[in-house]
């Protein structure tokens, strides 16, 4: 006896649409056969003839459902969208937002998925979808990862925003042709509101294991380097979601190095850098941009010693060595005494401060005489404190000199 109905909207409403079913009616036997079924549409806004899709242009679930609508308790929201998005619609307050993955391929089982405190029985299940008891929350995709969030042209490599397409007519600048419009800007067509409503549920947003790895180690996803790490991990501290929602930082610190506990991090607590997805092409999400990983401290981890982290750089040459000999010793040569602008810098009250300055002007060590000033004088815990210099070229973020805060050390009073 059916128990269970999987509603994929997007073949089902396409079928109903280019062979002109009664959806409405289609429904109803359907649910008339199996009343205990749970129907929960599918990826509600993704343009290709979901419910609220571009090409369906269903402004309200009654258009599409009709008399079934009252059989609706959850909506699946789909890669490209998340709660917040969704809580713009007041029309889907009532509503359970779930996230489900999708089949097709055994790898992205799990990319998003619900979070349960109910029974493990049908009837439980059904339960907490209609009420929402035992239904604790979600875990979403970034929904700019999904392949669908912005509008665009993938052929012209075309991705825009909701008002750069309204203001082309939903029309290709490169070729002309007709634009994908994408899930947010169908969300801002329905919203009514300018911020999201109250959640009824918690979520979080997590990236895949693999595409972290890939971005600590610099290197395709599907790379055997990555491959072989990922698989390592998962022998060693269990499924994927425990690595990314629960391992200790101190535990991946000290097996993985600072570079993957430093992800993990940031992952946690959204400190990632998102390249949206537009028109069947999917989103990039990293946890750090170019150069930040030269500025982690290396460390033997669980990855080097199974082969799996990036090359270590070769060893230094001896010229390069001889060089930064000389580099300390012109530094020991440098005078303490700074000029008023360097002194106004160092001795400022603000909490942030910036140093503009031409190349050879002592940046670096106003920084560093910045820093001995906020711990001895003003008494600040050494860990609350941040000092980052940058080239004038913007291409290269690098710690204070460890030459210079060596002399301060040397140099300074007791």
């Amino acid at each position: 006896m059916c128990k269970l109905l999987l509603v994929d909207d997007e073949k089902l409403i396409r079928d109903g649409i280019e062979r002109m079913i009664d959806w409405t009616g289609l429904g109803i036997r359907l649910m008339d056969a199996c009343p205990d079924a749970i129907f929960i549409p599918a990826h509600i806004w993704t343009p290709h003839f979901s419910v609220f899709g571009e090409f369906s242009q269903f402004s309200t679930l009654e258009e599409c459902y009709g008399d079934m609508t009252g059989c609706i308790h959850a909506l699946e929201t789909g890669l490209s969208s998340d709660p917040p998005m969704n809580r713009r619609v007041s029309q889907l307050d009532s509503y359970l937002l779930v996230s489900n993955s999708d089949a097709h391929s055994p790898q992205k089982l799990g990319r998003e998925a619900n979070l349960l405190s109910c029974g493990a029985t049908y009837g439980e299940l059904k339960h907490a979808l209609e009420t929402g008891e035992g239904f604790e929350g979600t875990i979403e995709f970034f929904p700019e990862e999904g392949k669908y969030h912005l509008d665009g042209h993938r052929a012209c490599g075309c991705c825009l925003e909701p008002e750069e397409t309204n203001a082309l007519n939903g029309r290709c600048p490169v070729c002309g042709r007709k634009l994908t419009v994408g899930v947010l800007h169908r969300v801002d067509e329905l919203a009514n509101r300018r911020e999201p409503g109250p959640l009824s549920r918690p979520f979080e947003s997590l990236m895949p294991l693999p595409e972290l790895l890939a971005n600590c180690m610099q290197t395709g996803a599907s790379s055997k380097r990555v491959q072989g790490a990922y698989l390592e991990m998962l022998k060693r501290y269990g499924p994927e979601f425990t690595i990314l929602r629960e391992l200790p930082l101190e535990a991946a610190e000290r097996d993985m190095g600072h570079g993957v506990a430093e992800a993990l991090h940031r992952l946690r607590t959204g400190q990632v850098h998102k390249q949206a997805g537009y028109d069947g092409e999917y989103g990039v999400i990293t946890v750090f941009e170019p150069h930040e990983l030269e500025l982690l401290e290396g460390q033997t981890s669980l990855l080097e010693l199974a082969g799996f982290a990036a090359p270590k750089a070769k060893k230094q040459p001896v010229k390069a060595r001889a060089a930064e000999a000389e580099s300390e010793e012109m530094v020991q040569k440098l005078p303490l005494r700074m000029n008023p602008e360097q002194e106004e810098a160092i001795r400022a009250e603000d909490e942030i401060i910036a140093v503009v300055a031409g190349p050879g002007t002592g940046k670096t060590r106003t920084l560093v005489e910045r820093i001995a000033d906020l711990v001895e004088r003003r008494k600040v815990p050494p860990k609350e404190i941040t000092a980052v210099t940058v080239a004038v070229s913007l291409t290269h973020f690098s710690a204070p000199s460890p030459l210079l805060i060596r002399r301060r050390r040397k140099c300074a009073p007791g």
